[in-house]
């Protein structure tokens, strides 16, 4: 067992290196596979012909298992423009297109068989208006490095809650960001955007041009019919205080704290003025190796306040709770500047090897993490990295009409398995399904961005009202009526 796991990650590590001295060395690359209409391009084009294009494919999935799919050719433009040209190009030549900001949805829906991989990355440009509290955004950049940007500037926006996660496939398939129960979720956010569309056109969506498309690019997700180059988004005051308080908690213990849970988030206020996290997994001391540690849930409580005593006075309902009682170790009140809210997650470092997720809202959160529980007790997913996740009163705006995307539960629960060896990789998908089925009673839908569609085609259709599905699909045969951009993974 532990030859097969030193072998794979022997292989992930190897694939990384390798991809990183390919990335080196790409202008070579370039000479070697600039295709016919692309000679004006700048930037990197790979075709399956070219020697590195293993090496560039496995590097357009951030997860160290990738799936079996092959592009025809993998297009990385320097401008927006350059990515016009290659929408342009796919179009005439007959290829079909997706999009890639910075290759993190759980899915890899980035990779398919055939077609044009349009691999943005490159485009990390942000135009902050400071007087306006608006700021144009391209699809690379990454959440920490926009946050930090921002603050100086005197605002804040709900980029995701792991920094390296790309603003683009984050914001078209919704956001759950930090802040989020104040702010609301990200894509809601996003004013306008700039869509290059199958026909070849460059148009500028807003309320008032494009409205339809601005309803669609608010939380479509990897479906969506064309190539957004960039996004204009409203931004939001920055707090002149974060403060943050954490508990670990033995699962022996849970029913305890989910009641505790409920008691603290009960009222739409306290939903508005914390936003609270709790996480089941195994974690614990560093110098303990993760499958001897204690199953225990982590509780954050974050507040983002005027200043220290507003924040203080938000989490004073965590104070008076029964949760400081019930944890084997706290961390309480310790404020936190932005970057440090990027760091210290130790879920994100076992992130890389995620090969199988799935999620619900839910309006009975509590009722639907203890079942997930008892299942993780009952039979404990192979890795012990796997951890879940759950987000309490996330739902602060349910009038949702200017957007596609769709609140169907006031709460949020996810879930990660990890994958230490190949052999996991199968036992992931068995345990999933078992546990995709045990939560039906409690499942109002689903959030676009952490689920696979490819397995389970029916989720997808649960991230959207009926209303909202059909109206999807209605713009997509008005605007890509041939099919230039893949639909979402799963889809025909």
């Amino acid at each position: 067992m532990e030859l097969g796991r030193r072998h794979f990650l022997f292989r992930a590590a190897l694939a990384l290196s390798a991809a990183t001295a390919a990335l080196a060395r790409w202008p070579a690359a370039l000479a070697r596979t600039v295709a016919a209409g692309l000679e004006t391009l700048r930037g990197l084009v790979v075709s399956r012909s070219d020697p590195d294009y293993e090496l560039w494919r496995r590097s357009m999935v951030w997860y160290l298992h990738k799936p079996a799919r092959y592009p025809d050719l993998i297009v990385r433009p320097e401008t927006e423009d350059d990515a016009v040209t290659a929408v342009r190009y796919a179009a005439e030549q007959g290829r079909r297109v997706i999009t890639r900001a910075t290759g993190h949805n759980p899915a890899r829906g980035c990779l398919r068989n055939g077609g044009v991989l349009l691999d943005l990355s490159r485009l990390r440009r942000a135009e902050i208006d400071a007087e306006a509290g608006t700021a144009w955004v391209q699809p690379g950049l990454r959440s920490e490095d926009f946050v930090a940007r921002l603050v100086p500037h005197g605002w804040s926006f709900p980029a995701a809650h792991t920094g390296i996660v790309g603003l683009g496939g984050y914001l078209i398939g919704g956001g759950l960001g930090w802040n989020m129960p104040a702010w609301d979720i990200a894509c809601r956010s996003i004013i306008a955007a700039d869509i290059v569309l199958a026909d070849g056109r460059r148009v500028t969506a807003t309320a008032n041009d494009h409205p339809d498309l601005l309803w669609a690019v608010r939380g479509a997700g990897p479906g969506f019919f064309g190539a957004v180059l960039r996004y204009k988004l409203r931004l939001f005051r920055a707090p002149g205080a974060i403060v943050k308080s954490k508990f670990l908690v033995p699962v022996a213990k849970l029913d305890a704290l989910l009641e505790a849970l409920q008691a603290v988030s009960g009222s739409p206020r306290r939903r508005r003025e914390l936003e609270i996290l709790a996480v089941l997994g195994r974690f614990g001391p560093a110098d303990v190796p993760r499958a001897r540690r204690e199953l225990v849930a982590a509780v954050s409580f974050v507040a983002f306040g005027r200043d220290r005593d507003d924040a203080m006075a938000m989490l004073q309902p965590v104070r008076d709770s029964r949760i400081p009682a019930l944890a084997k170790l706290s961390h309480e009140d310790a404020e936190l500047s932005y970057a440090q809210l990027y760091t210290g997650n130790e879920t994100d470092y076992t992130s890389p090897y995620r090969t199988a997720i799935h999620n619900i809202w839910t309006n009975d959160i509590g009722a639907a993490f203890r079942a997930l529980a008892e299942r993780w007790q009952e039979q404990p997913p192979r890795s012990p990295k796997s951890f879940m996740l759950s987000a309490w009163g996330v739902d602060p705006s349910p009038d949702d009409a200017d957007s596609s995307f769709t609140y169907t539960g006031d709460h949020y629960l996810s879930w990660y398995l990890m994958a230490d060896e190949e052999a996991d990789v199968p036992a992931n998908d068995a345990w999933m399904d078992a546990a995709v089925e045990r939560l039906q009673p409690w499942t109002a839908g689903h959030y676009p961005n952490e689920i696979d569609p490819g397995r389970y085609p029916a989720a997808l259709r649960e991230c959207f009202s009926a209303q909202k599905w059909q109206r999807l699909a209605e713009l997509r045969r008005r605007y890509d009526p041939d099919g230039l951009f893949f639909p979402w993974l799963g889809y025909a």
